[in-house]
């Protein structure tokens, strides 16, 4: 029976093809973690564009996009505060 360290060389050979299977499972578990990472971060730069449209779009609200009758009373309400309760036409 040939040995190392007193160890035989069968149980050396099969411990070597024991770390062989845990090396490969390792690595699929490496590959599987990676792809999920990036899908978590592809998940998050989504939220990160929908935050960024919604935001764009809260700053371009115009006279165009605002119902007159909001405008009107803004006028008003920018007349009161103002001091002229009739436009300033009495």
């Amino acid at each position: 029976m040939i040995t190392f360290n007193n160890l035989p060389l069968e149980k050396i050979e099969k411990r070597k093809e024991e770390l062989d299977i845990a090396i490969v499972e390792s690595q699929k578990l490496v590959v599987d973690t990676q792809n999920k990472i990036n899908a978590l971060s592809g998940a998050k730069q989504q939220c990160d564009l929908f935050i960024a449209e919604i935001k764009a779009m809260e700053k371009e609200t115009t006279y165009n996009d605002v119902k007159i009758d909001d405008v009107a009373n803004l006028a008003t309400n920018v007349a009161n505060e103002e001091g002229e309760s009739d436009g300033g036409e009495n």
